[in-house]
C-alpha cells in the first residue's frame, strides 16, 4: 500500500489493519501448533506398532523427516513472521505518524475555528454594546427632553398661577382701597352730622337762655 493510499485511509480503517495483520500472526502460531501435534499423533502411532525394529525404524525415518520439516517450517515461520512484524512495526509508525499529522491537523482546525468563533463572538458583543449605548444614549436624550417640557409645563403653569395671583391681589388690594376709602367717606359724613347736631344743639340752648 502506497503512502497516498494510507493517508486517505481513516482512523477506523487503519485500526482494522492492525488488527488483520494481529489475526495473520496468530494464524501462524496456530498453524505451528497443529503441525507439533501432528507429530505427536504419528508418534504414538509409531508407539503402538507390532514390531520394534520396524517401528524404530519407521520412527527414525519419521523423525528425521518431520524434524527437517519442523525445523523448515519453524525457519520459514520465524522469516515470515520477522517479516510480518517488521512490515507490521513499519506500517503502524506510518499510521502512528499519519495519525499524529490528521490530528494535527484537526487541532489546527478546531484552532482555527475556535478563534474564528472568538473573533464572531467578540464582533457581535462590541455590536451589541454599541446599539445598547445608543439606546441609552436616545433613553437618555427623550428623557431630557421630556424633563424640559414638564419643566417649560411646570413654569409656564407657575406664571399663570403668579399672574393669577398678581390679579387676584389687584383686585383684593382695590376692594381694600374702596372699602377703607368708604370706611373714611362714612365716618366723615358721620362727624360732620354729629357736628351739626351739636351746633344745632348749642344753638337751640342759646335760644332758650335769651328767652327766660
Amino acid at each position: 500500500m502506497t503512502d497516498k493510499e494510507l493517508k486517505r485511509l481513516r482512523r477506523r480503517d487503519l485500526i482494522q489493519m492492525l488488527l488483520e495483520k494481529t489475526r495473520k500472526a496468530e494464524s501462524m502460531e496456530k498453524e505451528l501448533a497443529e503441525l507439533q501435534a501432528e507429530l505427536e499423533a504419528k508418534n504414538a502411532s509409531i508407539e503402538k506398532s507390532a514390531s520394534i525394529a520396524e517401528a524404530s525404524m519407521n520412527m527414525n525415518h519419521i523423525l528425521e523427516t518431520a524434524q527437517k520439516a519442523a525445523d523448515q517450517y519453524v525457519v520459514n515461520v520465524r522469516i515470515r513472521t520477522e517479516e510480518k512484524l517488521a512490515s507490521f512495526e513499519r506500517d503502524k509508525e506510518e499510521q502512528f505518524a499519519l495519525l499524529a499529522q490528521k490530528e494535527e491537523e484537526v487541532n489546527s482546525r478546531l484552532f482555527r475555528q475556535e478563534a474564528e468563533v472568538n473573533a464572531k463572538l467578540m464582533a457581535q458583543e462590541a455590536e451589541v454594546n454599541t446599539r445598547l449605548m445608543q439606546r441609552e444614549m436616545e433613553s437618555s436624550r427623550r428623557i431630557e427632553e421630556k424633563e424640559a417640557e414638564v419643566n417649560a409645563s411646570l413654569a409656564k403653569k407657575e406664571a399663570e398661577v403668579n399672574a393669577r395671583l398678581k390679579e387676584q391681589e389687584e383686585l383684593v388690594r382695590k376692594r381694600c382701597d374702596e372699602m377703607l376709602l368708604d370706611a373714611r367717606q362714612k365716618s366723615q359724613k358721620y362727624w360732620e352730622d354729629v357736628q351739626t347736631q351739636m351746633k344745632k344743639y348749642m344753638a337751640s340752648q342759646m335760644s332758650s337762655s335769651e328767652a327766660k
